[in-house]
């Protein structure tokens, strides 16, 4: 304790780093735990809230059940029961009673499958429309669409049979007692299975719920009913001491409960619950960083264990005088042992409650500052485990920098001239250049090396540290004897400082391997950054997207352009997933003029996009619309065949399948054809104009004439027909029917063939080929100059054309295509409606300047909202995942080292200074001038740590380029695109910046104390 206080700067010093070793050690089961929470609670937040409610439920049959269990609640109140008599089930609150039945719709407009759906509380929940919302046995609400759909009102009845067993029990005819629409279809009441999906399969539609209002009136349904609680999650609730007994839970009481029904048999319970699946997968990303941490933090704790070798070497060193004294006094064995390193071990167990403190504050704070709320780190037996093994590992650090010292003889104990160190060293360093290659050779051959190859760097570092120490060394003594011929005195006095102490080695080892570390760190965390970014951008695509359910092309884009009529915040896209060739594809079709202010994509800035949206949107001509009737004034040179042949249009009325109106049987000369065209009272797109063969005849054709002029009832359309881009044949006809158009004063139009179709000219108003921003391979079999037909939205083959090359589209991925919406939905509806088709999804992309209140704007609108993604939460999501957590400790570790390797270089400037300073003032005594000692303390420095430095940042470069490829960024889980190894200016700058500014402060002080010791009186009197 005398030796402490007698040295109280340099004890400091070692107290700090055996605590920054403690913290260290404490800082890796702490983390973990808080990590683990935090993963947790993050995967439960990303689910959606529906998915992580669990329902308890039983089968009941609506005839074979007593009144009684209609008429009371006593089914619910024994559930609940059942659900309460295990405690670690606590966490689900909030039950809600429910009941439904899948049922199918026998005598409705067409065939729908459906449920009726039970749930309490439900008027609050719902607008109506038209009628009340109490409803009485036999009766239902219906859903505005369902009825829109099936063209019912209030007091119609229709006939429900039982979906899953069809015959088996007769059906039920109900009434229905209002009409209504949901006020939220997102919200967490409507529970796991959202009773709004309209959906069309072909043969039938998947409907929205029919909705009762009391569970008694499920009796009237003849069909299987099933009944029970529903209840929510409280996720703050799910810790990770519990998450276990929830899930054994969930499985005991799905497996062996039962309820007494009133008036009724005993009931099997069943449990329906996502939380074991998303258990599982939190699991994936707990193991990962369990895995992961070790590889951070023990580099860190060797790191201050070797430090805390270094210095405790220099102090016993600097002591060695003190300790021959002792042997001189009779002090042997264990005494003299004592007397050594007594001061140190005293300290480092000093240190062992400061560095458990430290190192839980720290983990704490890193769970605040970084981790999911809520993610406290709890004091464990963990934390004393690894604070043992540390303070077993720092007393043992002090014992070996200790043992050469305390073994030396008294005289050598005397001795001021440096020790050379022994062949033994050299071993030493030689075993460890081969354990750092094999282990870099053994992480760099395994082609998926996970978070084990964070070790790369420091393994690397320490072989390259080592390198340039030797290196360092030997130049300096080639260069010694060269420096003393040529009388160049600051270089001199620097390299006969750099050659002659024994821990330049190892400083210069210390020094390459923090600055690799800090690099690595710094770098890997801002690509890791980069990379989350784009994938936001990927998953995302804007920064919110509101996803709707049940949807049609039309109703999107006027809420959209009714909420946003300038195109500043709002964009319509349409979501089209396919299968090619084994693999899935995405066609995305977005508005084209809106793309640049609302969509957020990988690697392209806001003029990117804008020049983006013009390729992907040509000019085209404006849409022929006719109203009411179309008439053509038409040459005909000649019409041969089998069978009259007729003038034919094709009309489409938007939101319909497209109309081909027959006008009149071709004749030689020039006449005016003309039809009605009932379905284009509010406007109709003239696809095309042409000739059609008569029904069921299927011999050759030739027909050859000129469309002089279209008219509708609106008077004569300008239709272009002189204009040779304007019209061309139709895309649906095959390439071998022999069909030709010109635009010699009016449309000439010629075809000649057998073919089954109708043969027409069509208007130009989309491009021949839709242009294409592609991802991945075309989803087609062949390509011609970039042409390829593939799958489009009408499930028919259409003609695409590449126009730029991207690595991903947003919300398709690494195989996605973004093409334009009006001009697809145009080319689909030539030959199909759209409305309603099973395979398209609509969703509405909102930027930041959106209002806040859009899911409400668009549910007022008439859409249904089934989800909301926001690319802030996503990449605060993202922030919080494995590999984030991993590099983020990562990135902590790297600022620790370079206080640590700072306070080192520190150190050794102070300690030892009192011996050095007689050897700076007898230079100054001999005419040295001042100057001279400055700049040679300063080239010192600069030998032994800028050269290492710089070693150290191309280390951890180094490091970036072997290991980043094979460790994951991002996820877990494997990322269709590939990842970008870019670093920004900024993080680079501020690596190089951190190191000098550091080290330059060091050197400074360093310097200055030096030269204030640089004094005559020091030699004269023998100051210290």
């Amino acid at each position: 304790m005398r030796g402490i206080r007698f040295r109280p700067g340099r004890s400091a010093v070692v107290l700090l780093l055996a605590t920054v070793a403690f913290t260290t050690a404490v800082l890796t089961p702490a983390y973990i735990t808080a990590a683990h929470q935090s993963l947790i609670t993050d995967q439960l937040r990303q689910t959606p809230v529906t998915q992580t409610e669990t329902r308890v439920h039983a089968d009941i049959s609506g005839a074979g059940r007593g009144a009684a269990v209609w008429k009371s609640g006593a089914l619910f109140d024994r559930i609940g029961a059942a659900v309460g008599s295990r405690s670690a089930l606590s966490v689900y609150q909030h039950p809600i009673r429910y009941a439904e039945a899948q049922v199918g719709s026998l005598h409705a407009k067409i065939d729908v499958f459906s449920s009726v759906v039970y749930r309490e509380h439900l008027c609050g929940h719902l607008t109506m429309l038209k009628g009340g919302c109490a409803t009485k046995p036999g009766e239902v609400l219906m859903s505005k669409r369902v009825a829109k759909l099936e063209g019912l009102g209030v007091g119609d009845h229709f006939t429900l049979s039982d979906k899953n067993q069809e015959g088996s029990s007769p059906p039920s005819t109900v009434t229905i007692a209002g009409v209504y629409q949901p006020r939220d279809a997102e919200s967490a009441y409507w529970g796991m299975d959202s009773p709004f999906t309209l959906a069309d399969m072909g043969d039938v539609t998947y409907a929205d719920g029919l909705l009762v209002t009391h569970f008694r009136d499920m009796r009237a349904m003849t069909v299987e009913v099933t009944a029970g609680l529903e209840y929510s999650l409280d996720i703050p609730g799910v810790r990770l001491g519990n998450a276990a007994s929830i899930t054994d839970d969930l499985i005991g009481l799905d497996r062996r409960s039962t309820v007494s029904a009133p008036g009724g048999d005993p009931l099997k319970i069943k449990v329906s619950t996502n939380f074991t699946n998303i258990m599982k997968e939190a699991t994936k990303s707990r193991d990962a960083v369990s895995a992961s941490v070790p590889m951070v933090t023990v580099p860190l704790m060797l790191l201050s264990w070797f430090v805390l070798y270094l210095v405790a070497a220099r102090l016993t060193e600097e002591r060695a005088p003190q300790i021959a004294l002792a042997k001189l006094r009779g002090h042997r064995g264990a005494s003299v042992t004592g007397f050594g390193i007594g001061e140190a071990v005293t300290l480092i167990l000093a240190a062992t409650p400061l560095g458990l403190a430290v190192g839980w504050g720290l983990a704490q704070l890193l769970a605040w500052l970084a981790l999911a709320p809520g993610s406290d780190v709890t004091p464990s037996a963990d934390m004393l485990v690894y604070a043992g093994i540390s303070l077993v590992g720092s007393v043992a650090a002090v014992m070996i920098a200790a043992r050469r010292t305390l073994r030396r003889p008294v005289l050598g104990l005397l001795r001021r001239v440096p020790h050379h160190q022994t062949w033994r060293v050299g071993a030493a360093e030689g075993a460890l250049a081969v354990l750092s290659i094999v282990a870099i050779w053994q992480v760099l051959s395994v082609s998926d090396s996970g978070m084990l190859g964070l070790l790369v760097t420091p393994v690397l570092a320490m072989l390259v540290g080592l390198i340039v120490a030797r290196g360092l060394e030997f130049g300096a003594r080639r260069a010694l004897p060269r420096a003393l011929r040529r009388g160049r005195t600051t270089r001199l006095l620097a390299l006969a400082q750099v050659s002659r102490r024994p821990e330049t080695r190892r400083m210069v080892v210390l020094v390459t391997l923090a600055s690799a570390i800090v690099t690595f760190g710094a770098c890997a965390w801002d690509v890791a950054a980069n990379n989350r970014d784009m994938t936001a951008d990927d998953e995302i695509g804007a920064h919110t997207v509101y996803e709707l359910s049940g949807a049609n092309g039309k109703d999107v884009t006027d809420a959209v352009e009714s909420l946003d009529p300038h195109g500043k915040s709002l964009m319509a896209v349409m979501r089209r997933f396919d299968s090619y060739d084994n693999r899935s594809f995405t066609t995305i079709a977005v508005q084209s003029e809106r793309l640049a202010a609302v969509a957020q994509w990988r690697d392209h800035s806001g003029a990117d996009l804008a020049d983006l949206a013009a390729e992907l949107h040509p000019k085209a001509l404006k849409p022929l619309t006719v109203h009411d009737s179309i008439a053509a004034k038409v040459t005909v040179h000649h019409a041969n065949g089998s069978y009259p042949v007729e003038l034919a249009a094709r009309v489409a009325a938007d939101g319909h399948d497209p109309v081909l109106v027959r006008m009149g049987e071709l004749r030689p000369g020039t006449h005016t054809y003309h039809a009605k065209a009932p379905e284009c009272g509010h406007g109709c797109r003239l696809v095309g104009i042409g000739a059609s063969r008569y029904p069921g005849d299927f011999d050759k054709i030739s027909v050859s004439m000129r469309v002089n002029e279209i008219i509708d009832s609106r008077g004569t359309v300008e239709a272009k027909l002189d204009d040779c881009d304007a019209w061309r044949r139709a895309r649906d006809i095959p390439a071998k029917v022999n069909v030709t158009t010109g635009c010699h004063g009016g449309l000439d139009f010629a075809v000649s063939s057998a073919s089954a179709h109708d043969f027409l000219a069509e208007y130009a108003s989309v491009p021949q080929a839709l242009p294409v921003a592609l991802a991945g391979r075309i989803p087609a079999p062949e390509s011609h100059h970039g042409v390829f037909m593939a799958q489009s939205p009408q499930d028919e083959l259409e003609a695409y054309r590449v126009a730029e090359r991207v690595s991903a589209v947003p919300r398709g991925g690494a195989d996605a295509m973004a093409v334009d919406f009006g001009y697809t939905k145009q080319a689909a509806e030539t030959y199909t409606a759209l409305d309603d088709r099973d395979t398209l999804h609509y969703e509405v992309w909102a930027n930041a300047s959106a209002p806040s209140d859009v899911k409400e704007r668009l549910v007022a609108s008439g859409l249904v909202v089934s989800k909301v993604d926001s690319r802030d939460a996503f990449l605060d999501q993202l922030g919080r995942g494995a590999p984030a957590l991993s590099l983020l400790l990562y990135l902590v570790v790297a600022a620790v080292a370079l206080l640590l390797v700072l306070g080192a270089v520190w150190l050794s400037s102070v300690v030892g200074a009192a011996v050095r300073g007689y050897d700076t003032a007898s230079l100054a005594v001999a005419g040295v001038p001042r100057s001279t000692l400055r700049r040679s303390s300063i080239r010192e420095y600069l030998y032994w740590i800028a050269m290492p430095a710089v070693a150290g940042i191309a280390s951890g470069l180094a490091g970036l380029w072997l290991i980043l490829p094979s460790i994951r960024l991002v996820s877990i889980a494997p990322s269709d695109v590939a990842a970008e190894y870019r670093i920004g200016p900024g993080w680079a700058a501020a690596v190089v910046v951190a190191l000098c500014a550091g080290f330059v402060a060091v050197v400074a002080a360093a310097v200055r104390g030096h030269l204030r010791r640089a004094s005559a009186s020091r030699v004269r009197e023998g100051e210290s």
